[in-house]
């Protein structure tokens, strides 16, 4: 990776742990038109949503700007590369992979407890709702930013599906979640679409810490 992406990547990764990576994608298409965001709309969205100055929110632009405006899915996918580095770099992920390691049954089964439809996913506040539950699981450290910070780095769309990630950390524990409304699609999912995941994830070669929020 030449330094400029690297600058612009890490810029983004500090964008990714302000906020989250929904909240950029719906700002970024709400300015879009025709699959294109003009640059200073851009510069906007990272400032207002992101919290990053216009010093660095420039290095993202300067990298992938032509003529003045971005192709919003090539953005996309240069916010999609930070979420996987700050995943990968993340300390609270990294906490978070060890109580499911050590705790798994209990972690699942306060996830499922929070699971009011019962099909595998929680939003922002069954999770942060559970995770507080869990607090006297692991020595592990880890306070309410904490659980944001995770959320966004390991959910999809708003949407953390507890199931498929526990059984990427530890497939162990699948005999607990045989009570979730899954298809026989969403089950599939729930054994591989994670692991893909994990692979992109181990395929990126990290840029630096994540930094703290």
């Amino acid at each position: 990776m030449d330094f400029g992406r690297k600058e612009a990547v890490n810029v983004l990764v500090r964008c990714v742990l302000n906020s989250s990576p929904e909240q950029i994608q719906r700002e970024v298409s709400h300015y879009a038109k025709h699959d294109k965001i003009a640059a200073d709309d851009l510069r906007k969205v990272l400032s207002q949503v992101a919290g990053i100055s216009d010093f660095d929110a420039q290095k993202v632009i300067q990298l992938i700007a032509v003529e003045g405006s971005i192709f919003a899915s090539r953005f996309s996918s240069m916010l999609e590369e930070a979420v996987l580095d700050a995943r990968f770099n993340s300390q609270a992920v990294q906490k978070f992979n060890q109580i499911i390691q050590s705790s798994g049954q209990v972690l699942s089964e306060l996830f499922a407890s929070k699971d009011m439809n019962h099909d595998g996913q929680l939003n922002l506040p069954g999770f942060t709702s559970a995770m507080i539950g869990a607090g006297d699981l692991s020595d592990q450290q880890l306070r309410l930013p904490d659980y944001t910070e995770i959320f966004n780095l390991v959910s999809r769309h708003g949407v953390f599906w507890y199931a498929e990630y526990i059984l990427e950390i530890d497939p162990k524990n699948k005999q607990h979640f045989s009570k979730l409304n899954l298809s026989e699609r969403d089950s599939r999912r729930a054994e591989s679409s994670m692991t893909m995941d994990h692979n992109k994830s181990m395929d990126l070669q990290p840029v630096g810490k994540a930094a703290a929020t």
